[in-house]
Parts: C-alpha cells; sequence; structure tokens
C-alpha cells in the first residue's frame, strides 16, 4: 500500500492539529536529514506515514516523534556504515624521531667528513649537552694532525653564560666535553662578541678554547658561503 500523501500546510483547511504536528516533523526530519548527508533507501515521509492511522486521533503523539528521529538515526548510522581504518594510501602523522609528544626533536647529525655550522641560540644547557653527546658518540675520535674541523658550533644566544669560567662548577660537563671535542679535533667553538658584550662578558670570561667572532649570525652565513651546510 502506497504512503498516505503529506498534508499541506495551507491557512483555512481545517486540518486537525495532529496532521499539522505530523507535517511538520516530515518537514523538519528531512531537513535534517538532508544536513547530515541523507540516507539511501530510508524514506523519512513513509516511516511516518506508515504509522499514522494507529495515531489519528492524536493519541501517541510524542511516540511517534520518537520512533521518526529514531528511525532517521538508525538510517544515518547505517548510511555511514561502522567506523573501521583509514583507507589504503592515506597518510598518517608520524611522530618525529628522537624526540617525546611535545618536545623539541633533536638536532641533526652530519655525516662523516661533512662540513656543517649548528646555528646555536639556546636557553637549555641540556640541549647544547644532549647534541654534543650526539657529536661524541658519532664523531668522537681525534682527528689526525693538521686536519680542519668539519663541525663548527657558533653560540649567539645564553648559551655563551654556561660557557663563563666563574660558572664552571655548574656547568662542567658541558665545558669539559666541549673542550675535549676541540681538542681532537672534532669542533670548534666560536662566540658572537656582539652577544657577550650584551651578557656583560669579556673575553677573558670564556675558555680558552673559544673563537671571538664579531656577529654570530655574519659568521654562519660566512660559512654558508664557504660551502658548510647550516644545520
Amino acid at each position: 500500500m502506497p504512503p498516505l500523501p503529506c498534508a499541506h500546510l495551507v491557512p483555512g483547511t481545517g486540518r486537525p492539529w495532529w496532521r499539522v504536528a505530523y507535517a511538520n516533523s516530515v518537514a523538519f526530519m528531512e531537513a535534517l536529514r538532508s544536513a547530515t548527508g541523507g540516507t539511501q533507501g530510508v524514506s523519512i515521509r513513509s516511516i511516518l506515514d506508515g504509522m499514522s492511522t494507529r495515531y489519528r486521533k492524536g493519541r501517541g503523539l510524542g511516540i511517534l516523534l520518537v520512533l521518526g528521529v529514531a528511525g532517521l538515526a538508525v538510517g544515518i548510522l547505517h548510511d555511514r556504515g561502522p567506523a573501521g581504518p583509514p583507507p589504503s594510501g592515506t597518510r598518517q602523522a608520524m611522530p618525529l624521531p628522537g624526540a617525546r609528544p611535545g618536545e623539541v626533536p633533536p638536532r641533526p647529525l652530519p655525516a662523516p667528513g661533512e662540513r656543517v655550522v649548528y646555528d646555536i641560540s639556546l636557553h637549555d644547557p641540556d640541549r647544547l649537552l644532549a647534541l654534543l653527546n650526539r657529536l661524541d658518540a658519532v664523531h668522537g675520535v681525534p682527528r689526525p694532525p693538521g686536519a680542519a674541523p668539519t663541525i663548527a658550533l657558533v653560540l649567539h644566544g645564553p648559551e655563551l653564560l654556561h660557557f663563563d669560567r666563574h660558572r664552571y662548577a655548574e656547568n662542567r660537563r658541558l665545558v669539559d666535553l666541549a673542550a675535549r671535542l676541540d681538542a681532537f679535533g672534532v669542533i670548534e667553538v666560536k662566540a658572537c662578541l656582539t652577544r657577550m658584550k650584551a651578557l656583560g662578558l669579556e673575553r677573558s670570561d670564556l675558555p680558552a678554547f673559544v673563537e671571538f667572532v664579531p656577529y654570530g649570525p655574519d659568521e654562519v652565513e660566512r660559512l654558508h658561503a664557504q660551502g658548510y651546510r647550516i644545520m
């Protein structure tokens, strides 16, 4: 049996209140179905029309609306299907290697013999110490006599304070490791005089293995022009 035609909401037709509410519920749920993407094979009008004869006298209008909304929800869920794995070919976000969630990943290490310059401006001495430890693990063997270092560390930030001789006791591990890698010819440490002045540091405040450059960013660019890769 085909579904009953929906009542037209024309003033003065004398439609009973249950029929007006029925028509409004049909219009509302059809609009809801359209806004949520629609359902194939499910007719809101048919669901409600099929139950209309039972509730013509106004009894159970609330049940009618609840069942209608439930039918809409079932249709939407059936159309969308259960959640599953993403389709093949979908690229998933991968965590950065060597970093915990919310942490800055470690700086990359150069290949053996590659000339690189680390542009360093850090507040945290532990991060600089971690970099030196990684360089020591990979490159920490003495280079042949006369071989120039291939790794330059240009310091032009607050980390300069950690090389202050007057703070050596609290930064012993950092300074000793940097001095050993410099003595092995693995790295060369360069300090920015402009930043040192702003921090109230003198040349005599830093260890003897540290070299001095007028302006750190300019030194980074100079080394880059000579073939150093900026890290």
